[in-house]
């Protein structure tokens, strides 16, 4: 191939081409299609085009000129016909191709398009919920409490994402894209002022190949929490102004892109929220929503107590009390509470208890207020350049209900959760989407073995089975079921729950929290089962086991737990149960206790 430094470019007021005297009166043509390539360049701002061997006539003078700037250059080929060059330009730019000898005979032009993407891609721009920020709100048994806070705040459980998932009803997927066409800039703690620069980062990943052709945005929330105090006055201006810098970014990146839009979603009713969740006991480490919001060292659990001190204190917690309220503190101020660089929880203009009624209030009606504000820009821009900018506020609509917030935090989504956002947000994007999502929910909050807040299930009560007498199989006063042996006997007892028909489904988990008492012994087990009725993929019909909570050990707190599968056991009638173990060895109260049953479907 010709040396790049046989290249010049020179704008159209340069000078004539250098000649070389050849006695030829026919004009040389050009390759054949494909000899001739063009592609984007590592540094940017230079198109590539490259001529392979006899892609020209030995030692012709190739003239390239971009058609949009233009501006041109000449190529100097090898003997062999081929030569490489770099004219400036954007991706999008044409380029025409003319050949030439030295007797002046030039050839037909060769247009060189832009290179269609071989695949479009899907941008997200959002705040920690579209991160899925302490969506994984599990851990493992056998982990204390310190151990499990320090794994779990913090992370993002991104293949759960509302928007950026690998799920079929993340709104990635349910757009059209597959997860490896998916660009996600979102972070903890964004904000619309936030919103350019990670629109500007998704647009710096774009090649000649593989561009974007719709951005959605999840921002919002964090405008409305800022810290505890704060005056909502002047922030719609300011907000209004970043939608319009990032709204007119977008329509003019993907200006004249098929299919191009942009989607956007407004906020949670932060308040409703607020109200559903502050008195409940959804956390691992305080007694209530509110105390965790609120950091109050004085309602920590005494199971989240004597869980530090069993794993990371010992002792030392009965004379250094103060040291263990400042660990599990600082763990949740080191995490992604620490958004206003500020020492309080969560969303403290909203979710502290030392706001008052009425500025609860003017926080709604911000929350109104900024909602409204990105339904009008997006009215606004619809359509500028060619690009759709849709808007939906359903999300503020939806009932918040304590499935869908994670127990790491009493604040972001849990699985569950994002799984209702997206489908929320679909849906009111398409009002033809039809949901599949269905969700079952028990945190024990009624000691009625029938009764149960938020959800249906297939079969309304938790039923009794096997042996009776000798075995305790109730729901505690802390919100717990307890199943446990009192005998030494060889028997068994269980108890199980009709979930309902998921025959139609294609996917189901459940997650729950445990916590084994007394199990000592080898002997000693609670077995957790599933009820396979068709008995797929060569098994036979009937209780297929997928855990074991056996003995020697017992577990300190509330936090342990794990996520199941039940994708392979869909059926019209899927059960499950929670069984002892019929060992000598159980019999002084041995058992399990679970709490916060999550079982959510698509």
């Amino acid at each position: 191939m010709a040396s790049p430094s046989t290249l010049r470019s020179r704008p159209t007021t340069a000078m004539a081409p250098p000649r070389l005297v050849v006695l030829r009166m026919i004009a040389p043509g050009l390759a054949t299609s494909g000899a001739i390539i063009r592609k984007t360049t590592s540094r940017g701002g230079t198109i590539a085009v490259v001529g392979l061997e006899r892609g020209v006539e030995g030692e012709a003078i190739v003239q390239i000129t971009n058609e949009a700037t233009g501006h041109y250059m000449f190529a100097r080929a090898g003997a062999d016909g081929s030569f490489a060059a770099e004219i400036a330009g954007r991706d999008k730019d044409r380029l025409a191709i003319t050949v030439s000898d030295g007797a002046e005979n030039t050839s037909d032009v060769l247009s060189l398009e832009p290179a269609s993407p071989q695949g479009w891609r899907f941008g997200v721009i959002g705040d920690s919920i579209a991160a899925a920020t302490h969506t994984n709100d599990i851990c493992g048994g056998g982990d204390e409490l310190m151990n499990c806070l320090q794994k779990r705040l913090g992370a993002h459980d991104s293949t759960w994402s509302y928007a950026a998932g690998d799920k079929s009803w993340s709104i990635s997927r349910l757009a059209g894209y597959t997860p490896a066409a998916v660009i996600s800039a979102a972070a903890d703690s964004a904000k619309w002022e936030d919103a350019l620069s990670q629109a500007q980062s998704i647009f710096l990943t774009e090649t000649d190949v593989e561009q974007v052709n719709q951005v959605f945005i999840g921002l919002g929330a964090n405008d409305v929490c800022p810290s505890f105090g704060h005056d909502y006055g002047g922030d719609l201006t300011i907000i209004a102004q970043h939608i319009d810098n990032t709204l007119t970014y977008l329509t003019n990146a993907m200006a004249g892109r098929p299919d191009a839009a942009i989607y956007m979603s407004g906020t949670p009713d932060m308040v409703r929220f607020r109200d559903v969740m502050h008195h409940r006991q959804h956390n691992f480490v305080f007694t209530s929503c509110q105390a965790l919001w609120d950091l109050d060292v004085n309602s920590i659990q005494a199971e989240a107590r004597d869980s530090l001190c069993k794993g990371e204190l010992g002792f030392v917690c009965d004379i250094l009390p103060a040291n263990l309220e400042n660990e599990l503190v600082e763990a949740f101020i080191n995490s992604e509470f620490d958004q206003n660089n500020v020492d309080e929880g969560p969303c403290g203009r909203v979710l502290s208890s030392a706001n008052s009624a009425a500025q609860r209030l003017e926080a709604r009606e911000f929350n109104i207020a900024l909602n409204q504000l990105m339904a009008e820009k997006a009215a606004q821009y619809n359509g500028q350049n060619n690009v759709s900018v849709l808007f939906t506020n359903a999300l503020f609509d939806v009932p918040v209900e304590p499935y869908m917030v994670s127990q790491l935090d009493c604040y972001h989504p849990s699985r569950a959760g994002q799984l209702q956002i997206a489908q929320t947000i679909w849906k009111g994007l398409n009002s033809a989407h039809a949901r599949t999502d269905r969700y079952f929910f028990d945190a024990f909050e009624n000691p009625d073995k029938c009764s149960q807040e938020f959800t249906q299930w297939g079969g309304q009560c938790w039923v009794d089975g096997g042996a009776q007498r000798g075995f305790e199989s109730r729901i505690i006063g802390s919100g717990r079921y307890r199943l446990a042996k009192n005998t030494s006997r060889n028997r068994t007892h269980w108890v199980e729950r009709t979930v309902g028909d998921l025959s139609a489904k294609s996917a189901a988990w459940i997650s729950f929290k445990h916590r084994r008492i007394r199990v000592d012994d080898r002997g000693d087990r609670v077995d957790f089962y599933v009820y396979d009725a068709d008995g797929a993929d060569g098994r036979l019909p009937g209780w297929v086991r997928l855990d074991q909570f056996r003995g020697p050990g017992r577990d300190v707190g509330v936090h342990t737990g794990r996520y199941y599968d039940l994708t392979p056991y869909l059926s019209p009638g899927l059960k499950i149960r929670f069984q002892t173990n019929n060992a000598k060895s159980m019999k002084d109260g041995d058992g399990l206790e679970w709490d916060n049953v999550s079982i959510f479907a698509w």
